[in-house]
């Protein structure tokens, strides 16, 4: 891997994360352009379920904006593997954000996984799976 394609992937890992912030706000148009809008991508969203092609994930993300109204998020970097034309993260996000029924500010805390492919040579989204971050305990 060159330091050119490093410091490309770099750049569209701050991308998307800018993005997820402005999903946090309530808009949705920079995390859908992160995406690729193929038919093989996969999203397995922090409010459950799954969607598959971009004519499922678009119209998620949408809903998941409209039920934003505001809040941050830090990202802790676990993981990278970056080939020619495959990446993968593992991060941690936590923060606060704000429901859009203006209820009290919610802790936010997530483990992420996303996965990225070069398209045309710009690094895209195909899969992310965010779920709650919770304490490491025994099974009961």
């Amino acid at each position: 891997m060159s330091n050119s394609a490093a410091s490309d992937f770099a750049v569209a890992l701050a991308a998307a994360n800018r993005a997820n912030e402005e999903l946090l706000a309530g808009r949705a148009a920079a995390l859908q352009a992160c995406f690729s809008h193929a038919q093989d991508i996969s999203l397995f969203g922090g409010f459950g379920g799954h969607e598959i092609g971009w004519a499922q994930i678009g119209p998620r993300l949408e809903w998941v904006a409209q039920t934003f109204a505001g809040g941050h998020c830090t990202y802790e970097p676990l993981s990278q593997v970056i080939g020619a034309d495959v990446a993968l993260v593992v991060q941690l996000e936590r923060g606060d954000f704000q429901l859009a029924d203006r209820t009290p500010p919610r802790r936010l805390g997530l483990r992420v996984t996303m996965v990225f492919r070069r398209e045309d040579g710009v690094w895209r989204l195909v899969h992310r799976h965010a779920d709650p971050l919770l304490e490491k305990a025994a099974p009961r």
